[in-house]
């Protein structure tokens, strides 16, 4: 099988195409045939060496944690779904080895969930890391409680355009957001009431001048000093949530790294079928991960990016 793989950690340029054995499938686990996968800043992070202090590397390995596709394949006691079954899920496992960026991949079946009839494969494998991470920060991490009023820092993103959405589901009474000029008339579409262009001098006063209430939640999805320039529109007694870590974590802040549920996967499933926007920014084909890891590095990509290994 064709899947993307790192010998040695540096740029982009460092994923190449190799053809490797498909992998057999263990107890517990189900073998996928890829449709799709997840691009996202975590990948190039991973690639460039960044998270070698947290996470343990295999060189070489396959990169990504998003997958979406369909069940070849199922190992010993690995019964809740049925070959042929679509599922998609955030596969992210202790060690950094056998990732998404392949034609298949091996998965415990405890990380993954039913793909929705009405979301494409695409979509799917858009939704797991990203969904994940904003539905953790804001509810098991941030507590949000309905009634509240949040600003979503990093509003145009994967992670900060579920954000926006999900604080508008579970009942916040305002939700804010700090994004590009460019992009606000798109975080408006996704239910962003006031939006600050984040490069605007006196960004700290008009968002404390517009919410003199100050916010309960604060959700950083960007990390850098943005979040940091607003932190005094936060109430006593607020919240700050980041998925970015910071030196030092100010009091009263959280730092958040994503961890796969299923369970959770099955309502951001139901969510994106009742109307949950999935953004896809662009799709690539699985020979252009390199590309697809240049362009993430950005930082200004709206919405995801996907690897599509459908013909």
């Amino acid at each position: 099988m064709r899947a993307v793989r790192v010998a040695a950690f540096g740029s982009p340029e460092m994923a190449q195409i190799e053809t490797v054995e498909r992998p057999e499938v263990g107890e517990g686990e189900v073998l996928l045939k890829v449709c799709a996968a997840g691009v996202n800043p975590v990948d190039a992070k991973i690639v460039a060496g960044r998270l070698q202090g947290r996470l343990p590397h295999h060189l070489p390995f396959t990169p990504g944690w998003d997958v979406a596709g369909l069940i070849v394949a199922r190992g010993h006691a690995a019964r809740r779904f049925d070959e042929g079954d679509p599922v998609f899920g955030y596969i992210r496992r202790p060690a950094v080895r056998d990732g998404a960026w392949a034609e298949y991949v091996c998965v415990p079946e405890c990380y993954l969930a039913r793909k929705p009839p009405s979301l494409s494969f695409a979509q799917a494998a858009a939704l797991p890391l990203a969904g994940l991470t904003a539905y953790q920060g804001l509810h098991d991490v941030g507590r949000l409680a309905r009634g509240e009023r949040v600003l979503v820092v990093g509003a145009s993103g994967g992670v900060g355009g579920f954000a926006l959405q999900l604080a508008r589901v579970a009942g916040a009474l305002s939700v804010a957001a700090i994004a590009r000029d460019t992009n606000h008339a798109y975080v408006q579409s996704l239910g962003a009431g006031a939006v600050y262009d984040y490069r605007r001098a006196d960004l700290a006063d008009a968002v404390a001048a517009d919410t003199p209430e100050g916010f309960d939640l604060i959700f950083d999805a960007v990390g850098g000093d943005t979040v940091h320039r607003v932190a005094g529109a936060l109430r006593e007694g607020g919240r700050v949530v980041t998925i970015l870590q910071h030196a030092p974590m100010p009091e009263g802040w959280r730092y958040h790294f994503v961890e796969p549920n299923a369970r959770q996967l099955e309502i951001l499933g139901a969510y994106a079928a009742a109307g949950l926007r999935v953004e896809i920014s662009r799709q690539y084909r699985l020979e252009d991960a390199a590309l697809a890891l240049g362009d993430i590095t950005s930082g200004h990509t709206r919405g995801k990016c996907v690897l599509s290994l459908l013909d």
